[in-house]
């Protein structure tokens, strides 16, 4: 993945629905989401969808279900943050449209961890790790 940090994201908001348990997007301009698509791909991470732009391969917006009763709380932003776009070069986004992360079994500890800063609801990133 690189990160372009000189290009804009889509205007938006991402809420946290708790009644769901699940993540919510919203664009300020639906037509801005359409622009920017091309042809719609997702990643999966475990139950969030991560959807993409192709062929830039340029992440849009975080949807889908995940429990917060599970998220450990880690205080402030991670270090090396910045604002920007991510875009993900992965060939199996253009002949399939949607591309699946998870744990390959092999090791039953490796999970995939949601932190969030519960003084400021920041949830900045999914994280897989080895318990």
């Amino acid at each position: 993945m690189n990160i372009i940090p000189l290009a804009s994201p889509i205007s938006s908001s991402v809420v946290y629905r708790v009644a769901d348990q699940a993540f919510d997007f919203t664009p300020n301009d639906p037509g801005e989401v359409a622009a920017r698509t091309g042809s719609p791909a997702s990643l999966a991470v475990d139950t969030v969808l991560v959807d993409v732009g192709m062929p830039n391969g340029i992440l849009l917006y975080v949807w889908g279900y995940s429990p917060q009763s599970s998220w450990p709380a880690v205080p402030g932003m991670p270090s090396g943050a910045v604002d920007g776009v991510v875009m993900v070069d992965e060939p199996e986004l253009d002949s399939r449209g949607s591309v699946t992360i998870r744990r390959d079994g092999s090791d039953p500890a490796e999970v995939w961890w949601t932190q969030f800063d519960a003084d400021t609801g920041v949830v900045p990133h999914h994280e897989r790790r080895i318990r």
